[in-house]
């Protein structure tokens, strides 16, 4: 790796990342390295598209200056499939709701679409961690303004972090639960530094903080809602960002109007005067207005099929690209164990025995993706094809069927179960997902009926646990397995059958995310595997890619390489 730049691969697999962000060294090296006695620090001195953190940090942080060829002008019309849940972006956990945050809203830092695998800040312009990992300094930009023309400082960024701390109101915190469990304190040093402390050293806090769900919001608009008597939201007239756009227009379930942000800290950006952002539930609707030109992207949430996707191209080849992406997460098989037909762990691993991911892939993915990783992209602690070699996700499915056979057999007595299959129409791939998985289920005497809820009602009988079995897709809130635990397998959405494998499972946990050597974590992390597979409340499915179909009018894009950092349009340009 060069002198400077900071490879967030390396800094979510190694272990030394909390303590040094090592991954700054000139070289990457194959084995973690002990923490330095001295602290390391980061900075950065973004342009228009941030410049790559070093590891000496610059005498002054100049702000950001425009690099870009093209005029400004034009509004970018996007897609998502549903509204905003919430106006307040902490309560937010659903990924299209990025597109209306993400450009409203800033971070401390992000993934830097051009580098795609570095770090750049947007209101932190330096950041750096004590030797031994419990404190992190930050410097945060001076000159960026409110969108009511208020100044932003560190009591902005303190406050941020200590609602999420607090959450007045037993407020929902989405994503941002790891801040919740790692932060132990946060203080303000001076007008321009904020010092956060950890109860103890946690590797994944650095992925956690640089997540695209943790926006800076203003003091002096939450303040009004944290103090009330009763947990409030924000309104559509508090959206009062920092971003390079700002709300000009809301109604509800239709369209959301941004306007160039003329004081935006960035010189010269944002290059577009406005972003519509309509929301477009069903898929064909969708299609038909990518073909039609009626919108220039769709957010990428629901997926959007590989054929679906050439189609588009072959209808406009000059007017429509593709770009064909990992997702964050994958989908997941859940069974919940207090349902009749699946209280029994015979059924429940019979199941995940029987179901045929390679012919999913095939299927489903049209040949394009893999089997879903038990803790997303993270194969160094349990390589691919290690993983393969497991029973029900191996491709030969011989030995896997006569146990699965036998299971059902001891379960039932001989007379099959019946199952019902929750899924929610029209979010790709998960109704295609559950009519093969269905029919593979019949070859082990299980009947699998499959039942489809429209989205809102889907998430509802999810959440309420009013489903037997169900194909769910799960993105990790941050790029680091400790999210999946938290968010997936830990999650109160998510029953364990067996609180003692719970308990277990628990304890490992709380010793894999504050071990800091990496074969040590990499351990850990496989015995967690194992406790699940004797519980099997949840099994694993497939990564089918994603498509990105976006026209070619949008100049300055650069297609995301995870749907959690793609929202940010304000380098981009429409060619006229």
């Amino acid at each position: 790796m060069k002198a400077g730049a900071m490879k967030i691969l390396a800094l979510l697999a190694l272990p030394v990342l909390l303590l040094a962000l090592v991954a700054c060294a000139a070289e990457e090296e194959d084995e973690p390295t002990p923490a330095p006695a001295a602290p390391t620090t980061v900075s950065a001195a973004p342009t228009a598209m941030p410049a790559v953190p070093t590891a000496m940090p610059a005498a002054t942080a100049a702000a950001p200056a425009a690099m870009m060829s093209g005029e400004r002008g034009g509004t970018l019309r996007a897609s998502v499939p549903y509204d905003v849940f919430h106006f307040d972006p902490h309560r937010n956990g659903a990924t299209p709701a990025l597109m209306f945050f993400s450009n409203v809203f800033e971070h401390l830092a992000v993934v830097d679409p051009n580098k795609r695998d570095e770090i750049a800040g947007q209101i932190a312009t330096k950041w750096e961690s004590s030797g031994d990992g419990t404190e992190w300094t930050y410097t945060i930009r001076q000159g960026i303004q409110w969108h009511d023309g208020e100044a932003l400082g560190a009591d902005d960024v303190v406050n941020s972090f200590q609602r999420v701390l607090d959450r007045p109101n037993d407020m929902p915190i989405g994503r941002l639960k790891c801040i919740n469990a790692l932060v132990d304190g946060v203080e303000q040093i001076d007008e321009s530094t904020v010092k956060v402390s950890l109860e103890k050293p946690a590797v994944n806090y650095f992925a956690c903080w640089t997540q695209p769900f943790f926006h800076i919001l203003p003091k002096h608009v939450t303040d009004t809602i944290d103090t009330a008597a009763e947990l409030t939201d924000l309104t559509q007239n508090d959206w009062i960002g920092n971003g390079a756009f700002k709300v000009q227009e809301w109604q509800r379930n239709d369209v959301t109007k941004l306007e160039a942000n003329d004081n935006y800290y960035v010189e010269g950006l944002p290059l577009l005067d406005g972003i519509e952002i309509y929301v477009i539930p069903d898929n064909a609707t969708r299609l038909s207005a990518l073909e039609s030109g009626r919108i220039e992207i769709h957010s990428g949430f629901p997926a959007i099929s590989k054929q679906e996707a050439t189609d588009l191209k072959n209808a406009r080849p000059d007017d429509l690209n593709v770009h064909g992406y990992v997702p964050p997460g994958a989908l997941f098989w859940f069974m919940n164990v207090n349902a009749e037909s699946t209280s029994d762990v015979k059924i429940r691993e019979a199941m995940h025995l029987a179901i045929n991911r390679q012919q999913l892939i095939e299927i489903v993915g049209q040949g394009s993706g893999q089997p879903s990783h038990p803790y997303w992209a993270d194969t160094w602690m349990l390589s691919m094809e290690d993983w393969l070699k497991y029973p029900g996700i191996r491709a030969d499915k011989t030995e896997d069927l006569a146990r699965a056979t036998q299971l059902v057999e001891e379960a039932t007595g001989g007379e099959g179960a019946d199952v019902a299959i929750m899924v929610q129409s029209g979010v790709f791939p998960a109704p295609q997902l559950a009519e093969v998985i269905s029919s593979q289920l019949r070859d082990i005497n299980i009947n699998a009926e499959v039942r489809a809820l429209d989205p809102g009602a889907g998430i509802t009988a999810f959440v309420n646990q009013d489903f037997v079995a169900t194909v769910w897709e799960t993105n990790t809130g941050y790029a680091d397995p400790d999210s999946f635990v938290d968010q997936v397998y830990l999650s109160p959405n998510v029953h364990w059958q067996d609180e003692g494998l719970k308990a277990e499972y628990t304890a490992l946990w709380e010793q894999e995310r504050s071990e800091l050597d990496r074969a040590r974590r990499s351990e850990l992390l496989r015995q967690m595997v194992d406790i699940q597979l004797k519980d099997l409340n949840t099994s694993w499915a497939i990564r089918p890619d994603i498509q990105l179909v976006y026209s070619s009018s949008m100049q300055g894009f650069v297609p995301w390489n995870t749907i959690m950092h793609h929202s940010n349009f304000a380098s981009v340009w429409l060619k006229q």
